[in-house]
């Protein structure tokens, strides 16, 4: 198990360059009204939900253990990208809160003493200046014990930063980097590839609840990111030891997941027709080199477009979608 550290500043001296954690991004009172909005059967404009979907309930997607829910425009998960209308947002609009938590992002990147002690996360809040382009919104509603498979957000799809808020408990997150040729783009066909992964190399980080975590270079482009499946995390009590592997153990403490976790996860749409393929410097994870576009589309699959069913209380299971080829983002 990969011991987490608790801070950018530890992650990125490990070498997962680009990654920026804000603990206490949202207050308890946010946290709570954004949940009741979710929450709700009959949402209205009051508090935070401004005047998306008013009084109509959210759709959640059903997946293989957990639900989704999108805004702006729908994540497929066959492809990959975000290219149609989501059914909560037919006028292409976020919900009135995110406006708060964008602007909110797009201030911290003038504003220093956001981030206290951290000297690298003063100088970079890297992409915080972006987050008011951000377009389309996925919620995912985890159970504890339930994770997220390994991915790279699509390159040619989505723009260089992702911003992802941790609401209602705690999870950490990993990042992998593969060996060699290997692709990062996620699971693999095993039809079409019967090589084993190659890890090179694997560190965490604790996501406190109401912390905002943002990835953008390295950690946006080359790093697989995921949340284990396990109801346990192991995080560094303190971050003395953070010039080394995060997998060398030296004080830690074991923490048992909340029983439900909601994060909100923030992306910036990329025209392909308009910007062209991405051109970035990280080729092994990106989709428009290596034919890695062209498997996409072939391997996407019926059903998996994100068009929601409604779901009534907390029901999970029973779903139909295969689990192996999957990537849940």
């Amino acid at each position: 198990m990969c011991v987490a550290v608790t801070t950018s500043d530890a992650l990125n001296a490990l070498g997962v360059k680009g990654a920026t954690l804000v603990t206490e991004f949202v207050t308890e009172q946010e946290e709570a009204e954004i949940l009741a909005f979710l929450d709700e059967e009959t949402p209205t404009s009051s508090g935070a939900s401004g005047d998306a979907r008013r009084g109509e309930a959210i759709r959640w997607q059903r997946l293989a253990k957990r639900r989704v829910a999108h805004f702006g425009f729908a994540f497929d998960y066959g492809t990959r990208d975000a290219s149609e209308r989501a059914e909560n947002s037919p006028d292409g609009a976020l919900p009135g809160f995110c406006r708060t938590i964008l602007d909110r992002l797009r201030a911290a990147k003038l504003n220093a003493s956001a981030f206290g002690e951290e000297e690298e996360t003063r100088k970079t809040c890297y992409g915080f200046e972006r987050a008011t382009r951000c377009d389309q919104l996925t919620v995912n509603e985890y159970p504890a014990g339930v994770g997220l498979a390994p991915h790279v957000d699509t390159h040619s799809a989505f723009g260089p930063v992702i911003f992802s808020l941790s609401l209602a408990g705690n999870a950490v997150m990993e990042f992998r980097r593969l060996d060699g040729e290997e692709t990062s783009m996620g699971e693999r066909d095993p039809k079409e590839d019967k090589k084993p992964i190659r890890v090179a190399e694997r560190h965490a980080i604790a996501l406190p609840r109401r912390s905002m975590l943002a990835l953008a270079a390295e950690a946006r482009y080359e790093w697989q990111h995921y949340i284990p499946h396990r109801k346990r995390d192991v995080v560094q009590d303190s971050e003395e030891s953070c010039e080394h592997r995060s997998d060398v153990i030296g004080s830690v403490t074991s923490v048992p997941r909340a029983p439900r976790r909601v994060s909100l996860t923030f992306r910036e749409r990329r025209d392909v027709a308009v910007h062209g393929p991405c051109e970035c410097s990280w080729p092994n994870a990106c989709d428009s080199r290596f034919g890695a576009a062209q498997r996409l589309k072939r391997r996407a699959r019926p059903g998996l477009v994100a068009k929601a069913t409604r779901l009534d209380g907390d029901a999970m299971e029973g779903t139909d979608e295969p689990r192996s080829r999957s990537i849940d983002v």
